[in-house]
């Protein structure tokens, strides 16, 4: 769905590949499962905080488990949202959109202070 609206996506598999995708190839936004297998959303996300390259990059996570406990620790890693399973394709995408805005504005605010 979000290649027919004109993105570009990478699919990986699991939370290790996630991470080595993510750390070569820079994305603008990353859609994490939190159940991936070998390292869920969650703990990659907690370790990309550390790589200066990604640590501003906005993710956004699809889960099934409406727990207070991951609803924390995303708020926590500072996540653009929580998507719970099953869920609509244009809530998706609008999540999307805006958490791509939101990372353009950041930037050009950055820029303009420079």
């Amino acid at each position: 769905m979000l290649r027919r609206c004109g993105y570009d996506v990478m699919v990986a598999v699991d939370g290790c590949q996630a991470m080595d995708s993510a750390c070569k190839y820079q994305p603008d936004l990353l859609i994490l499962d939190v159940n991936m297998p070998a390292g869920g959303g969650i703990s990659v996300q907690e370790r990309l905080v550390y790589l200066p390259p990604m640590c501003t990059c906005p993710v956004i996570y699809v889960t099934g488990d409406k727990s207070d406990e991951i609803v924390d620790k995303a708020i926590r890693l500072g996540a653009e949202g929580i998507l719970y399973k099953p869920f609509e394709h244009d809530r998706l995408l609008s999540m999307v959109q805006r958490a791509l805005k939101r990372k353009a504005a950041a930037t050009a605010n950055l820029a303009a202070m420079a």
